[in-house]
């Protein structure tokens, strides 16, 4: 979502994307988008296809960008439909978090999670393998031979050559500086009157929603990573870890 007319937020999972849409959806001038406003089947189906998304009119094509930005998305996927309603460069922010750090977290929303199939291949993975209880360190090896389950922070930030004219830069920040980037460049930040219950809840917090579910007694939520576990994690995000050092 844009954060200003020239500046637009790129919400990658698990990486305090939550807290940057609380700060803007609350602000006076407000970023909401239009209520009771969807587009009908038809057009959407015709949204979904870029070259053909560029016939509909200029409402429809706000309407339909109001409704993608809500999902996390890539900038190679969003930018262009962004660039159809305007002549201007953009800018993207995003921010980054600590690969290992952020890997906990993906590992206790996917274990609670489990209506996704994320987490039913995980269960059915573990299960083909004799194991009798999901834990982090048998997530680690479910991604080293399941790579179609691994998120990286860089997929979110990468582009095409051909975007780069339109695209002023992208600011990456890491999230332990998000609370002061956000108020220092564009004077938002939460309101004073807030509980630390009520921060921790619109921060996301690693824990602050879990629940006990259906298979919880097949869960273990320790977060503690072996030797082993550890050296693969830097194998997989090996990507990540370089983004989050250049910064």
């Amino acid at each position: 979502m844009y954060i200003t007319s020239d500046c637009y937020f790129i919400h990658i999972p698990k990486n305090g994307g939550t807290y940057v849409r609380h700060l803007l959806l609350n602000q006076k001038d407000g970023f909401r988008p239009p209520q009771n406003k969807s587009l009908n089947y038809f057009k959407k189906k015709i949204a979904k296809n870029f070259f053909s998304f560029s016939f509909l009119n200029e409402v429809d094509k706000k309407l339909y960008i109001n409704q993608i930005e809500q999902r996390h998305l890539k900038i190679r996927n969003i930018h262009p439909y962004l660039m159809s309603l305007r002549k201007d460069k953009l800018e993207y922010i995003a921010i980054l978090r600590e690969p290992i750090d952020r890997f906990k977290s993906i590992y206790c929303q996917t274990v609670k999670r489990q209506h996704r199939e994320k987490f039913k291949r995980l269960l059915n993975w573990s299960k083909d393998k004799g194991f009798g209880k999901i834990n982090i360190n048998l997530f680690v090896n479910y991604l080293f031979s399941n790579n179609k389950d691994l998120e990286l922070q860089k997929s979110y930030v990468d582009y095409p050559l051909s975007y780069k004219r339109q695209i002023s830069k992208v600011t990456l920040i890491k999230l332990n500086n998000l609370t002061n980037y956000m108020n220092t460049r564009f004077k938002l930040k939460l309101n004073d009157s807030l509980t630390e219950k009520e921060i921790g809840i619109i921060k996301n917090s690693r824990h602050s929603d879990k629940v006990i579910l259906e298979n919880d007694n097949l869960i273990c939520w320790e977060t503690s990573l072996t030797k082993e576990s550890l050296e693969k994690l830097e194998i997989l995000y090996k990507l990540d870890f370089d983004l989050w050092n250049s910064i």
